[in-house]
């Protein structure tokens, strides 16, 4: 079994040290905020509960090693 498990993330293990492991940075304060962006875009349109038709939101994210 290999030392080093590589995850898609930046979780800490919780029995290792604290340092962050290798993985995707997945920018979570982006996400909010486009989350925050598309809820005032359907607020300010006049759009109450869930939109007729679904809408996917892609977001870069980067490798760190």
């Amino acid at each position: 079994m290999p030392e080093q498990v590589l995850y898609f993330d930046l979780d800490t293990y919780p029995e290792k040290s604290k340092e962050p492991l290798p993985g995707i940075y997945q920018d979570y304060e982006g996400v909010g905020a486009t989350a925050l962006d598309e809820l005032m875009a359907q607020w300010g349109g006049r759009e109450y509960g869930v939109p007729k038709t679904g809408k996917t939101i892609l977001l870069q994210g980067r490798i760190v090693s």
